[in-house]
């Protein structure tokens, strides 16, 4: 990782520095893809159930779950477009050398989305839990 002077090859370490923003922000996309297909799916199996909701009172309530996994489905989009644009941001960095580009961290916003919709999604889920554990 350095040549014949002691000086470090800059080529290598743009190379390490490149593959750990490509794992990070692989696992972020990652995590905001699962959240997508959590949060669309979710909302996908209450919007199947209003056909019986005028013949079934315990369904009475499910538009604030849908509101619910309609929000985090929104968070997790934002997360996913966030971390396109984080990457963009440090992948230009690396190329231009600039350490700037990593100050403050383009991706802190996307981590927050994430979370706040996988908040969201486990209050969606204790919601329905807690409706239908007296049954």
């Amino acid at each position: 990782m350095s040549d014949t002077e002691g000086k470090p090859d800059l080529k290598a370490v743009k190379a390490e520095i490149r593959e750990g923003v490509d794992d990070l922000t692989g696992n972020l996309q990652k995590a905001a893809s699962s959240l997508l297909v959590a949060h669309g799916g979710a909302m996908l199996a209450c919007l199947s159930q209003l056909k019986d909701y005028s013949s079934n009172a315990n369904l009475k309530h499910i538009g604030f779950v849908i509101a619910a996994f309609g929000v985090g489905f929104l968070l997790a989009m934002l997360s996913y477009i966030d971390v396109a644009v984080g990457r963009s941001k440090l992948m230009l960095g690396i190329y231009k050398a600039d350490a700037r580009a990593f100050q403050p961290m383009p991706l802190m916003r996307a981590v927050t989305f994430l979370y706040f919709s996988a908040g969201v999604l486990g209050l969606a889920v204790l919601g329905i839990v807690w409706r239908f554990f007296w049954f």
